[in-house]
């Protein structure tokens, strides 16, 4: 490619990846407040404590082989299935981590009543991995039209399914369920 049509493709990518971050700031502002009207304080810390360490423990065991594939001159559909195998394992490893320590996380933040929504969050944790790895490419073709399309349809995801939801349970479980919709579909 030359560097003209790189250049052409840089522009329209930086487009791209603006109105993804307005959009998706602006939809969850939206809906936070949203929530925030339908919901307890609580209910946000319950789900703070249920994302952060699935979250933790995520950082913790993860290599970034994304960014090395996209860097890579080389073929890298070669790697792709490796990719997702390890990234399977990795995630199976951390959520049994995540199940079997539940109770502790639970009495450390002083919520019993999260000992269950912390078990389910390790699934939280395996929906990721179960991504097809090959979405790097719209990164490495600096295609980020379709990487807006997707986050934006994930984000709206969320809010509606948090919102309806909290409309009927009035409980953190609106907001689990919500951000594992997203989830599936980021």
């Amino acid at each position: 490619m030359d560097n003209e049509g790189t250049l052409k493709k840089s522009i329209e990518g930086g487009k791209w990846i603006f109105l993804n971050t307005f959009f998706q700031k602006l939809i969850s502002a939206v809906s936070f407040f949203v929530l925030a009207r339908l919901l307890l304080p609580q209910d946000f810390g319950i789900v703070a404590i249920i994302f952060i360490v699935p979250g933790l423990i995520d950082l913790i065991l993860s290599p970034d082989f994304s960014t090395a594939i996209v860097q890579n001159r080389e073929d890298p559909y070669r790697y792709l299935n490796q990719i997702w195998t390890f990234n399977l394992y990795k995630s199976a490893v951390a959520a049994i981590l995540i199940f079997l320590g539940a109770p502790f996380i639970a009495e450390f933040f002083n919520a019993p009543e999260a000992i269950n929504a912390v078990r389910l969050s390790s699934l939280i944790i395996i929906i990721p991995a179960l991504a097809n790895p090959a979405q790097i490419f719209f990164f490495k073709n600096i295609d980020l039209k379709k990487i807006f399309i997707r986050d934006i349809l994930a984000v709206v995801t969320y809010s509606s399914v948090a919102i309806i939801l909290a409309l009927f349970l009035k409980s953190f479980w609106a907001l689990f369920i919500g951000n594992a919709a997203q989830l599936s579909i980021a």
